[in-house]
């Protein structure tokens, strides 16, 4: 019934669909809807293969009309959600385990990209499960889900790390949070701007240090030699 209901959600039938949700609260457990919706909304937004800008948004919307017609708790038990699975992504460790997730990355498992614990997938930007996840959390920021405070803290961790992955994802977050950032903390966007490039600065000296330190052992093992 719940599958049915959001396999009908769309812009134009978002409230019918939120409000149709909703009543499934009076007939079952609160924990046990939050759930199901949870992992069925993530089972339909987190695309291994794609990103899915078209969709993403809308299932945040749902969650944010939930969040207001049915109470806190289904956007904090969905925002719990995403967040763990983002940090699997950022740790290169995620394994989908999704009930319906097979129906939307063409049968392959979180395993099979790289395996759960093995730093592969996610973490070498291969994975669409991270920006998918991150569109998340944006569009649930920019409907008044979660504070700014959320975002800024991810924002803290990708500016610090700075791979591949973490720069594309911190594009994709400040392409869409940005002006309601501004208007939530206008100094917040330069506080950004300036960590990015302190961080950038100090990856660089490490790295030439690296360098310089392999230059070195080579030019000792001739002169051995």
């Amino acid at each position: 019934l719940l599958t049915r209901h959001l396999n009908r959600m769309g812009e134009q039938t978002m409230e019918p669909t939120a409000r149709a949700v909703a009543a499934l609260f009076r007939d079952h457990a609160t924990t046990d809807v939050c759930n199901a919706l949870t992992t069925t909304l993530l089972a339909m937004c987190v695309s291994e293969t794609q990103i899915l800008k078209a969709l993403v948004p809308l299932g945040a919307s749902l969650v944010a009309a939930l969040h207001v017609l049915q109470g806190r708790e289904v956007g904090a038990v969905f925002v719990e959600s995403v967040c763990l699975e983002l940090k699997k992504c950022l740790d290169g460790t995620t394994n989908t385990t999704w009930s319906s997730a097979t129906a939307f990355d063409g049968g392959k498992s979180g395993a099979d990209e790289g395996g759960a614990g093995d730093g592969k997938g996610d973490a070498a930007g291969t994975s669409r499960r991270a920006p998918n996840l991150v569109l998340l959390l944006a569009g649930l920021y920019n409907l008044g889900v979660v504070q700014c405070g959320l975002v800024y803290d991810l924002v803290t961790i990708l500016a610090e790390r700075l791979t591949p992955l973490d720069v594309e994802l911190l594009l994709l977050l400040l392409s869409e949070v940005g002006p309601q950032l501004r208007a939530d903390d206008s100094t917040a966007l330069k506080d950004i701007v300036d960590m990015v490039r302190k961080n950038k600065a100090v990856t660089e000296q490490q790295d030439d240090a690296a360098v310089g330190k392999s230059e070195s052992a080579t030019s000792g093992g001739e002169e051995e030699i």
